[in-house]
């Protein structure tokens, strides 16, 4: 019987944990974001939350698709494509973080809406989500599967069974002397 070593390439690994994590990523919360007002007199503390899928709306879709093409690549080994796959998803990120910003600007531009920002006094707080440390973790093994060479681990290694060759009066010797043993152990 020969040993049996299976391994799989380190790359491959990064490869498929970095789609595994983006797919979630898109659909869970990015950024809450925490508005506190006061307004003669009176207080109001609200939360939204976002997400990079918006009921498909979003920049998630362009995620999916290049999660699923992540993987194609993954099956066809051509790892030089992951570099291309590394920049799309970061390309991605930083168009919708420029879009939040310029859309958070535009608020600001406007002269009624300056006039109602300064008399309600808001107080603003953004926190990263869960969406986004998937998104980001896979962005991180994508790109160490693009960084790192090819390494082989290995994950099965079967190696027959041996057992050690035993004399046959050995065998029957002990065999003997555990019978003895019991036989004259005292009942209870």
């Amino acid at each position: 019987m020969k040993n049996s070593i299976k391994t799989i390439d380190l790359k491959q690994i990064f490869i498929f944990v970095s789609s595994v994590l983006m797919i979630p990523g898109v659909f869970l919360k990015l950024i809450q974001i925490n508005v506190k007002m006061s307004f003669f007199g009176m207080s109001m503390d609200e939360s939204f939350t976002t997400s990079y899928w918006q009921n498909g709306n979003g920049d998630g879709k362009y995620i999916i698709a290049l999660a699923f093409l992540t993987v194609i690549i993954l099956f066809i080994r051509n790892y030089k494509l992951i570099w291309i796959s590394f920049f799309s998803y970061l390309g991605i990120i930083i168009y919708s973080l420029m879009n939040l910003v310029s859309d958070a600007l535009s608020v600001g531009n406007n002269p009624i809406a300056k006039q109602v920002l300064k008399s309600v006094n808001p107080d603003y707080s953004i926190y990263p989500r869960e969406g986004a440390i998937l998104i980001l973790l896979g962005l991180v093994f994508i790109l160490l599967a693009a960084v790192i060479k090819n390494r082989d681990v290995i994950i099965f290694d079967k190696k027959p069974k041996s057992f050690p060759i035993v004399n046959e009066e050995v065998m029957q010797e002990k065999e003997s002397e555990i019978m003895d043993k019991i036989m004259d152990e005292p009942e209870l």
